[in-house]
């Protein structure tokens, strides 16, 4: 992985279209659409982050899928898997892919933004190890050797790197006012997040660290009082890291980790960024069970406001599934409603079953689905019934991904409680995807069955029809 894939990877996992949080409590969603027009043997992955860090993907564009519609409410870092190289994408806009020697080229509906779509690719080849490099990886074991102002030198001069060639690209290539903007945040907040990354973290020491002022009126501080800049990925990961260096600096010894964190967010930051930074913190604890009495949710929650309303209502639906207790009913569908296993088999009986267990994060689980999509499309919806069941952690990380997948919802559910979960006991899903082929009756014929593509199971399915005509 690149530099700056392995920060946002981390960044995600570590905080698991961006969203508007403004006085609506639901975002405007818009549908962006990106098809690969080019012939030849195309397969690209791709993923991005939303605002509540939630990340899209790993999901792929090749010959056999070659259109994805993303779920937007404001413009996203689209960022190529392989290489860590980013496209400015909007919401609501209609993209075309093409791949000619290697290279992926978007474009759009306008000169401006085929230029955007343009800028941070060829940066890339004016700047090839930008994006596979930061001062961490650079200067490698030397690190622990080097100071601080050699370690602030290096950053300092990838920022001037990136702010010069802006300036140069857009006197040929006009580019609007807002991409410009972006742009210049991406730059100078992604030095601030190597930095602070560095400087926060237990494992990394350097010589002569700047000495820490716990002063809210310091320029610094002032940098992440940027309530436009929330909408930028970069920014967030950026506020995120300087929150982290503050947090080691300011932490009272013997208070937990949510304490520490929670209270020197709500002293040190402001507005927007400061809403974004308490969300993160308690979604950081949902894996480590939240419970809707812990005090420190219910104080978010009572200071409700008109920049935290998308995020109270992400954590009340995160936790409301958590407390889907019943192990009878681990089953959630789209609609929040729960069942059981059996239930749902006897739901389909008379018809044979298949079913896909996957997960969001999982690619090669999203690079069958389009197989089982067309697996229903192959049988009469009397003969095949094709149930999704997801093994997310986050009921919003797979109803994106679903979304994103076109999955029928009516067949969709997710295990709540997949680690814990009968189901997991039952069928020891220790891998996925996995499948399982079920007949008529609801017996299993199969509980690692072939993959949805594949020949073996059209003959497994025709075999069975034909005998049981």
């Amino acid at each position: 992985m690149t530099d700056l894939k392995i920060i946002i990877f981390t960044f995600a996992l570590i905080s698991c279209t961006s969203i508007v949080l403004s006085q609506n409590t639901t975002p405007l969603i818009k549908t962006t659409s990106i098809k690969l027009t080019s012939a030849g043997n195309v397969n690209i992955t791709f993923f991005y982050s939303n605002l509540f860090n939630d990340t899209d993907g790993p999901f792929n564009i090749s010959n056999g899928q070659t259109e994805r519609k993303l779920s937007l409410a404001k413009p996203a870092l689209l960022f190529n898997t392989a290489t860590g190289i980013p496209f400015y994408i909007l919401p609501g806009e209609d993209l075309q892919m093409t791949s000619t020697n290697s290279e992926i080229h978007l474009t759009g509906a306008s000169k401006e933004r085929n230029n955007e779509l343009a800028f941070f690719p060829k940066f890339d080849k004016n700047y090839p190890e930008y994006f596979k490099t930061n001062a961490a990886i650079s200067l490698g074991k030397r690190l622990y050797a080097v100071t601080y102002p050699t370690v602030e030198k290096f950053e300092n001069n990838k920022e001037a790197k990136g702010l010069s060639f802006l300036e140069q690209y857009r006197k040929n290539h006009p580019v609007t006012e807002t991409f410009y903007i972006y742009a210049k945040q991406f730059f100078h907040y992604l030095k601030l997040a190597n930095l602070f990354s560095i400087l926060s973290s237990a494992t990394i020491q350097i010589k002569n660290p700047p000495a820490f002022i716990a002063n809210k009126d310091t320029v610094l501080n002032k940098d992440y009082q940027c309530d436009s800049c929330v909408d930028n990925m970069i920014y967030r990961m950026s506020a995120y890291a300087y929150r982290q260096y503050l947090v080691k600096h300011l932490k009272t010894r013997g208070a937990t980790y949510l304490e520490n964190t929670f209270n020197v967010t709500d002293t040190y930051f402001t507005g927007r960024t400061k809403e974004f930074l308490l969300f993160i913190t308690l979604k950081e604890q949902l894996g480590k069970g939240l419970k809707s009495d812990n005090p420190y949710y219910l104080k978010y929650l009572n200071s409700q406001n008109n920049n935290n309303n998308a995020y109270v209502a992400y954590l009340k639906l995160e936790i409301a599934m958590k407390n889907l207790k019943s192990t009878k009913n681990e089953l959630v569908s789209f609609h929040k409603t729960t069942t059981n296993w059996d239930a749902l088999i006897e739901k389909h009986r008379g018809k044979m079953i298949y079913i896909d267990i996957w997960a969001s994060w999982c690619l090669p689980c999203r690079k069958e689905l389009p197989n089982t999509k067309k697996l229903s499309q192959n049988y009469k919806a009397e003969q095949l019934s094709v149930i999704y069941i997801s093994t997310d952690q986050k009921f919003s990380a797979w109803q994106n991904a679903a979304k994103s997948e076109h999955i029928n919802t009516e067949n969709s559910f997710i295990i709540n409680d997949f680690e814990n979960s009968e189901l997991n006991k039952k069928f020891n899903i220790a891998s996925l995807p996995r499948h399982l082929l079920i007949d008529k009756n609801g017996n299993i014929i199969d509980e690692h069955a072939p993959g949805p593509g594949s020949a073996e199971l059209k003959k497994m399915i025709d075999r069975y029809l034909d005998a049981t005509k």
